[in-house]
């Protein structure tokens, strides 16, 4: 775990280091490209991409627990759309509540 140094930075400057840590984290990735996270899927695809079976993903469509569109009778899935429902179900370490504990308690101390 890093350690969080507090020092007198006014809130821009402390802004520029923030957008520049995360620019610099973000560029050891590659580009994701439309061709490959905006792809529409066909439920098929799609089912087999979250592994459910095709009732299951018909469900989720009509309770509304996933993103879908629709053309005539047809559906259709974004990649991106698919991914980010995943991410969603995703459960964090107790490496990371740890850092947002911390984050939020040197807020804290900051506001008072």
């Amino acid at each position: 775990m890093k350690e969080l140094i507090l020092t007198t930075y006014t809130r821009e400057e402390f802004l520029d280091l923030v957008k520049e840590a995360i620019r610099s984290e973000l560029s050891q990735f590659p580009p994701n490209t439309p061709k490959q996270t905006d792809k529409p899927l066909t439920i098929e695809e799609a089912s087999e991409f979250l592994n459910l079976t095709k009732a299951t993903l018909y469900g989720k469509v009509s309770r509304r627990e996933i993103p879908v569109m629709k053309r005539g009778k047809k559906l259709y899935f974004s990649m991106s759309d698919l991914i980010a429902y995943l991410d969603k179900g995703r459960v964090k370490t107790f490496e990371e509540l740890n850092e947002e504990a911390q984050i939020f308690l040197n807020r804290r101390k900051l506001r008072r």
